[in-house]
């Protein structure tokens, strides 16, 4: 006796949005920012300051959002972002898990979401914070770079979670001045 299968398990024939076709251009871009984003992870956690801010462009940005009583914090260009990766790592070590990012492709500039979770240790404490980044690409002459990552929070234990927010909306100066014109 044949089994069917039930009409719920069914698969569509159409390809969903993220199966659409690519060009060969797009399937390099995808590859060449999957790679940067493992960079991303292993530049910070070997403490690479200058191999990790050399992943973003020349006048690139790292912005935290507000969490709670956690003010954000903002950092431009790559001399800024190496100190910053410095400091941070004299006090705190960890390991990124980066989970997979959903990735569009425009030309010369893509965008990134991407689910991260870092574990970190400062004496003898453990952490652990989850979150989102939001991340603007541009190709550049030196290949694929963060134009703009935008880190959320959403939690900082396993027991606790804030609102996955739909988009992140910078809140650095560059922000604050194009709304002012």
């Amino acid at each position: 006796m044949a089994s069917k299968t039930p009409a719920h398990t069914s698969r569509s024939t159409q390809p969903a949005d993220s199966e659409r076709d690519l060009s060969s251009r797009d399937v390099a871009a995808h590859l060449a920012i999957l790679n940067l984003e493992g960079e991303y992870a292993r530049t910070w956690d070997t403490v690479d300051p200058e191999g990790w801010a050399g992943l973003f462009t020349r006048e690139g940005i790292f912005e935290m959002l507000p969490v709670g009583n956690t003010p954000g914090d903002f950092y431009q260009g790559r001399e800024a972002l190496a100190d910053f990766c410095r400091r941070i790592n004299a006090s705190y070590r960890g390991l990124h898990l980066i989970h997979a990012p959903s990735i569009r492709v425009e030309g010369d500039s893509a965008r990134g979401w991407i689910h991260f979770e870092f574990r970190s240790i400062s004496g003898s404490t453990l952490g652990n914070v989850a979150g989102i980044y939001q991340v603007d690409y541009r190709r550049t002459d030196e290949g694929w770079r963060i134009q703009h990552r935008i880190e959320q929070a959403v939690a900082r234990s396993s027991d606790s979670f804030a609102e996955i927010p739909g988009t992140l909306v910078s809140q650095g100066p560059l922000a604050q001045e194009s709304e002012s014109r």
